[in-house]
């Protein structure tokens, strides 16, 4: 009977114990510049008809580090820049058309949530 008794004890300290991984869980980010299938128009202009691209997203609690993903749609090249922060200034050629998404990232798990993908151009 002790023994029963003592078995249920434990099976109640484990059960409360146990972590709960949904806090694990990260939202994804929502993009917010450059604007989904639009012409850039903000920035800076440099010279060899380039661009200093802004690009900004929304925090996601719990995130770390974020990846920022941008492929170049005509090459197929892939940038990748990884930062503490919700946004990252580029260098992109002008004329070009692109991709971009966010992938958040915790600081001592591997989860991590990717944000939708959108599309841009910068001018002529």
């Amino acid at each position: 009977m002790k023994s029963s008794i003592l078995l249920i004890w434990i099976i109640i300290l484990f059960a409360a114990c146990k972590k709960d991984k949904s806090t694990d869980k990260l939202l994804a980010a929502t993009l917010i510049l450059p604007a989904k299938d639009q012409i850039y128009t903000g920035g800076n202009s440099l010279p060899n008809s380039q661009t200093y691209t802004e690009f900004k997203w929304s925090t996601v609690k719990n995130a770390y580090t974020y990846d920022l993903i941008i492929k170049n749609l005509s090459t197929g090249l892939i940038i990748t820049k990884t930062t503490g922060t919700n946004d990252n200034w580029i260098i992109l050629p002008n004329k070009t058309s692109f991709s971009w998404y966010v992938i958040a990232r915790t600081a001592q798990t591997e989860t991590y949530s990717i944000s939708d993908t959108w599309d841009f151009s910068l001018p002529q």
